[in-house]
């Protein structure tokens, strides 16, 4: 795939374009247009997929003419700019194209889009990098992960000279060990809940290999290894289990998550940070296969102590609980919690009826 960078006079800012097969949500697209803002090597902004006026998205693309690069003045000082033009893969004339005018200054990005021979035509300046995204990863770091500011993850990273590119909806979807990027699996060294919370997005899905022992820093509490030790589970043997889905997450703060094998879901959560979490179990039932939604529950808890509670865990069980049950729960600081959802065998009749 080609790649184009384009820098700032002083360098500050760098514009990075790129056509790369990519997953966008969950479909994968051949050949789409990226580009990415960076400053000093951190992403500022990464563009959403180039959409035709009904929402479509263009790809099948290829980089055909790019202009060499020229000084031209601009109000807040001078940018750098250079003209491309796109061009459907396979169409050898101009009949369907996409021209790019982009202009890097020291301090913003400036662009025009126009196309012809698309189905329903491609505005101008339809991309806004306004709000920069937030960067995840540390600098260096492999991959690079940033959230975008329409909502979706970006992760990019370079493998035998080519740039992969990934994006995925936050929190409800993860790229689930569907790419394996060379030089992430580092040792598990978890320090503490939060550390966690952000590893879960940077790179448990993107680390080959999970055998490894994780090894936690004196602060997490075992609630929190608990709940840990399940999602680890998930990324290490993600083939074999029937579904799985972040319920709701914040990285280098907490998530909660949930995984189906069979009949039974078991959810976990953790929190750098003490909060209440509420599990609405009517979010997964929903999920189960139709022959599957029993009527009746049983729900076994592991979690942090409350009030007089001196325990260090705390386990309960309740029976008979309807699919639109709600369990909230105090998470202390580096803790977490476990739910383990299986069908009330004991209050149901068979074939689900209860």
């Amino acid at each position: 795939m080609r790649t184009l960078l384009i820098s700032s006079p002083a360098g500050n800012i760098e514009a990075e374009l790129a056509v790369v097969d990519s997953w966008y949500g969950t479909t994968f697209y051949p050949a789409l247009c990226v580009l990415r803002i960076l400053s000093h090597g951190a992403v500022l902004a990464v563009s959403d997929a180039l959409r035709q006026s009904d929402g479509a998205i263009c790809h099948s693309l290829e980089l055909c003419d790019v202009t060499e690069p020229q000084l031209v003045p601009m109000r807040l000082g001078d940018a750098v700019q250079r003209d491309l033009r796109l061009r459907r893969r396979g169409c050898k004339s101009d009949s369907e194209t996409l021209d790019l005018c982009l202009r890097v200054s020291d301090i913003s990005v400036y662009f025009t889009l126009s196309g012809r021979g698309f189905e329903q035509g491609i505005g101008q300046n339809f991309m806004s990098f306004a709000q920069p995204c937030r960067l995840l990863s540390k600098s260096g770091e492999t991959p690079s992960v940033a959230f975008v500011g329409t909502g979706m993850t970006a992760a990019c990273w370079y493998s035998e000279r080519a740039l992969h590119f990934v994006l995925f909806r936050r929190p409800g979807e993860l790229p689930e060990n569907r790419f394996k990027v060379p030089g992430c699996a580092v040792p598990l060294e978890i320090a503490d809940a939060a550390h966690a919370a952000c590893i879960l997005y940077t790179k448990l899905p993107f680390m080959p290999d999970l055998s490894v022992e994780p090894q936690y820093g004196s602060a997490v509490r075992s609630s929190f290894k608990s709940a840990f030790s399940m999602i680890l589970e998930h990324f290490g043997d993600a083939d074999e289990e029937d579904d799985f889905v972040v319920l709701r997450g914040n990285p280098g703060e907490f998530a909660v998550v949930a995984r189906r094998c069979g009949e039974s879901w078991t959810v976990a959560g953790i929190a750098g940070h003490a909060l209440t979490l509420t599990v609405r179990f009517e979010e997964l039932w929903w999920r189960l296969p139709t022959n599957l939604r029993a009527l009746r529950w049983s729900a076994s808890l592991r979690r942090d102590p409350v009030l007089n509670e001196s325990a260090e865990l705390v386990d309960e069980t309740f029976n008979r609980l309807a699919p639109d049950v709600r369990i909230a729960l105090e998470i202390k600081t580096n803790g977490g919690f476990m739910i383990k959802f299986k069908p009330d065998n004991d209050h149901c009749q068979t074939g689900g009826g209860c």
